[in-house]
């Protein structure tokens, strides 16, 4: 195993060796598992009820520099940077301009149905969940997006989150809830 600053990289992965076919193993684990929907029946389903919101409201996608603003004041400051190396705080104290700017952007893009490429890169940072590094398993993955990608996903939340249904049995991402609801319900209910 080598040893670099904090963390722990496995020489070994799923019995595979070699920085590059550990990277190609990484690789293929992720997109496997990230691309795993392969049943496309409800698709229509989602696209007519997407179509739906965004034409009953004419100005569903329109964001003003005030709701950029707000969306900015909600990022997590000290979060690590992405390539760009653009952090929240960037964002936080720019010029005024910036929320005007970024405004037109993310209208344009919804205008013209485009999302750049350099907007949905992320870097997956691995977490060992035990002590066996051998194994893909064994790891928990971290996304790090850019800040304008977060920046963006704050506006779609807040815009959607009244569409979104969710089972009252989802505790972990979910505002004002923790894996700690999920404990204290199976208690409730006489299940631990």
């Amino acid at each position: 195993m080598n040893r670099t600053g904090s963390n722990v990289l496995a020489s070994t992965i799923n019995g595979v060796t070699g920085e590059n076919n550990i990277t190609n193993v990484w690789y293929d684990h992720y997109y496997k598992l990230l691309n795993s929907t392969v049943n496309t029946s409800n698709q229509p389903c989602v696209e007519s009820i997407m179509n739906d919101i965004v034409h009953s409201q004419s100005i569903f996608f329109r964001f003003s520099a005030l709701d950029v603003k707000h969306a900015i004041n909600k990022l997590k400051m000290s979060k690590s940077a992405v390539t760009d190396s653009m952090q929240g705080e960037h964002f936080k104290y720019a010029h005024s301009r910036v929320t005007g700017l970024l405004s037109m952007l993310f209208i344009a893009m919804f205008l013209h149905n485009y999302l750049p490429c350099k907007l949905m890169e992320i870097i997956i940072v691995l977490i060992i969940k035990n002590s066996v590094l051998l194994q893909t398993d064994n790891y928990r993955p971290i996304a790090i997006t850019s800040v304008v990608s977060k920046i963006l996903e704050l506006l779609l939340l807040d815009r959607l989150q009244f569409q979104l249904e969710t089972s009252s049995n989802q505790f972990e991402f979910k505002s004002k809830h923790g894996i700690d609801g999920c404990v204290h319900s199976r208690a409730d209910n006489g299940i631990l």
